[in-house]
């Protein structure tokens, strides 16, 4: 993938993938869907929704952070989320949290996570590579509705 090689060097987890790449890119998107959804939020009513800060927004609005592109098909079930979110007055932190979630999972499932590891660490087994993605998977289906709630809690 195009523009992860400078990060190449500091990369060796996919846990610091996750972190470096796939959440902010995430964030990225919601942030922009945000914006184009509900004209009226401010930069620091979206800050808020997402839990990050008003200049780390500003930074995606101009393209300044995250470098990393989802697939169109994600991107578009976001916006079409977040839309019906605004639509029906309900753009909470609790939901917004649902819908970057729903869709990490998306990604994490659809092996776009894999194919960022393979990016950055070529030397890595195939046999091996999807253990990762099997924990994380088993994480998740162990959740219910309060433990999703609580874990947003914590995050923001």
């Amino acid at each position: 993938m195009k523009g992860l090689t400078l990060e190449r060097q500091r990369v060796k987890t996919v846990y610091q993938i996750i972190d470096l790449y796939l959440i902010p890119a995430l964030r990225r998107v919601a942030t922009k869907a945000l914006t184009s959804v509900d004209k009226r939020l401010t930069q620091k009513q979206i800050a808020e929704l997402l839990g990050i800060t008003t200049p780390a927004v500003n930074q995606y609005i101009k393209n300044k952070r995250s470098g990393l592109k989802l697939p169109l098909h994600v991107k578009k079930s976001m916006i079409r989320d977040l839309t019906l979110l605004s639509s029906v007055n309900a753009l909470t932190k609790r939901n917004v949290f649902q819908v970057l979630q729903k869709h990490f999972l998306m990604l994490v499932k659809n092996d776009f996570l894999c194919t960022i590891h393979k990016d950055l660490n070529p030397d890595i087994d195939d046999n091996d590579c999807k253990l990762c993605i099997v924990q994380l998977l088993k994480q998740e289906t162990t959740y219910n509705q309060s433990s999703i709630v609580y874990a947003h809690k914590t995050m923001v």
